[in-house]
């Protein structure tokens, strides 16, 4: 049982500490959003760009970068974002004429962050899922077998 115990506070540990590197990565968004003006924007275009590093050579696949502007409004003043949209835009999960939410900073609201679940990395995006089903799963043996 202590055995048992000891590898649940292990793994709860691992996930606790992922959970904190993927809300630091994503801490300026958030803090954007607690503490900024947050308002609805539309997206009003989409581009796929090709950039080559210099360090590639002729047979390499050339890298392609999905980005969308989005147009929001705060105090009457219209602002654009151009935000990296990975592939989601791609793939139709974002479409031009979608609102998005945007947290613009309240003393300049021309620097704001699009706030999507498919804009945050993808690392974010495929791991805070992830660790908050881990977590759901530890908690309540890790409570289970330390009451015990």
């Amino acid at each position: 049982m202590a055995n048992r115990l000891k590898q649940l506070s292990i793994s709860m540990a691992i996930c606790l500490l992922g959970l904190i590197a993927l809300l630091a990565i994503s801490s300026t968004a958030i803090t954007a959003y607690w503490f900024g003006e947050n308002t609805y924007g539309e997206v009003i275009n989409y581009q796929v760009s090709r950039e080559r590093p210099a360090n590639f050579t002729v047979s390499q696949r050339t890298p392609e970068r999905h980005q969308i502007v989005v147009q929001y409004s705060v105090n009457n003043e219209t602002y654009q974002i151009l935000a990296n949209s990975h592939v989601y835009s791609a793939l139709n999960i974002i479409n031009t004429g979608d609102r998005l939410l945007v947290a613009a900073d309240k003393n300049n609201p021309a620097h704001g962050y699009v706030l999507s679940y498919a804009l945050f990395s993808p690392i974010v995006s495929v791991s805070m899922p992830w660790l908050l089903v881990m977590l759901l799963i530890l908690t309540p043996q890790w409570i289970y077998y330390l009451r015990k």
